[in-house]
């Protein structure tokens, strides 16, 4: 039997002004042996375009990214095959390239996930222009307790964004009153799957960096099967006016009780932010606490550490810090205030960028017809298996578009085990722009 693919729409043409360009592959890749040799005239495949979508149709379905209309499913769609899902599982098993239930899927890629959680707050903003140092420390740690925030959850419905593929790319922008930040991410790595972002703000002198490498793991337990996730890699803030530079460091994400019922997933080991200025806050999420957590802000000496403030709380509701026994509110997850990105509409973007890459599987998310995103989903990863064994054979390297990695005395600095640090390579040029309007 052939494998079932979708229907073409009946006007495809190879390319036109209002039709995407479309390769299908022959033979299909389901059809291609492990070890068989893939030739340029027996494999034609476009890398991201499962489908002809007419430019019409992009247009009309802009709807899909308004965040006021954001798909939702119900878990009860997806029990059985969650079931089936684990019970095929070892513990121990690397999930990253594990095709998991569509159900669990944020309707957007792991890049655009990263801009959502690190959106810029208009009281980060004003950090470069803050005098007293410790001040400066805590804004930060306000901003990533913020972004954390949002991870804890019911439920393992909507965890985890698509897996980017190799080269995809997301850009997005602020405007807040006076002044524009931009994102701008690339998937740099498949195996391992790394991402590399940034984002800037030149009025205000800002720039971070993110390398994330999502490393999932599937533990067995007697008191229910859980998953955990580290993201290895860091978050580097740059105040460049003041020449002061953060390192951030996420902790774990956890998901308990999957098969018990009343699964939930929470923050587990420790947060940690190093400043240039000898500066160090650490927060820790203690396990099965229900999201508490206690941590320091603290100046090392050179006999021992000085603690400046103290940190407690519950990391999705408040956290509150401790000056010399005087206490103060640092975040009320409830009173979080965001700012609405801008993004490119998805008929206007390239065929490479994530919203037009994933745009059937979020469609079809968004109509809760999950086998149709399976479908779909499956598609474009094994299209990208095809893409890799055609790449190793021909001896090729797949090189970064928008970043490369950074060396110190010509050798690659390490983020982790398998992390390399990527730097945006229109990262110097911030810098000098900052400094020409200092003058």
């Amino acid at each position: 039997k052939k494998p079932h693919l979708p229907s073409l729409n009946p006007h495809q043409q190879a390319t036109t002004h209002t039709y995407t360009t479309v390769h299908f592959f022959h033979p299909p890749i389901h059809f291609i042996k492990k070890n068989q040799r893939l030739q340029p005239n027996t494999l034609r495949l476009h890398r991201t375009q499962m489908t002809d979508i007419p430019i019409e149709q992009l247009q009309q379905e802009e709807y899909l990214y308004d965040s006021a209309r954001r798909p939702s499913v119900d878990i009860v769609n997806g029990g059985g095959v969650l079931m089936n899902f684990l019970k095929s599982l070892k513990p121990g098993a690397d999930l990253v390239g594990a095709l998991a239930p569509t159900f669990s899927l944020k309707p957007y890629s792991f890049l655009e996930w990263v801009s959502e959680l690190l959106q810029p707050k208009d009281f980060l903003l004003k950090a470069p222009k803050i005098s007293n140092p410790e001040k400066r420390m805590l804004s930060i740690l306000k901003y990533i307790c913020e972004a954390v925030s949002t991870m804890p959850q019911q439920g393992v419905q909507q965890v985890k964004g698509y897996n980017s593929i190799l080269g995809e790319t997301f850009e997005c922008s602020w405007e807040h009153e006076t002044s524009t930040t931009t994102f701008f991410g690339e998937q740099v790595s498949h195996h391992p799957p790394i991402s590399a972002c940034y984002i800037e703000n030149k009025t205000c002198g800002l720039q971070i960096e993110i390398v994330f490498q999502p490393k999932v793991r599937f533990h067995g337990s007697l008191s229910g099967p859980s998953v955990q996730s580290h993201i290895e890699g860091a978050i580097f803030i740059h105040l460049v006016p003041i020449k002061e530079h953060y390192e951030v460091r996420l902790p774990h994400f956890v998901c308990r009780n999957l098969l018990f019922g009343g699964s939930y997933c929470e923050l587990n080991d420790d947060l940690t932010i190093t400043c240039s200025n000898g500066l160090k806050s650490t927060v820790n999420f203690r396990s099965k606490s229900k999201n508490k957590c206690t941590g320091q802000l603290v100046r090392p000496t050179h006999n021992r550490d000085e603690v400046l403030y103290k940190i407690e709380g519950v990391s999705n509701q408040k956290l509150t810090v401790h000056h010399k026994d005087k206490p103060s509110l640092l975040m009320n997850a409830a009173s979080i205030k965001t700012t609405k990105k801008n993004v490119k509409p998805v008929a206007e973007q390239t065929e490479i960028e994530s919203r037009r890459v994933w745009h059937a599987v979020t469609k079809s998310i968004f109509e809760k017809n999950l086998d149709q995103a399976t479908k779909y989903k499956t598609l474009i990863e094994d299209a990208e298996r095809v893409l890799r064994k055609q790449r190793d054979s021909r001896g090729e390297k797949w090189t970064p578009t928008h970043f490369e990695t950074v060396k110190k005395n010509g050798k690659e600095i390490p983020l982790g085990n398998s992390t390399l640090y990527y730097r945006y390579k229109k990262f110097d040029h911030f810098h000098e722009s900052v400094e020409k309007k200092d003058e």
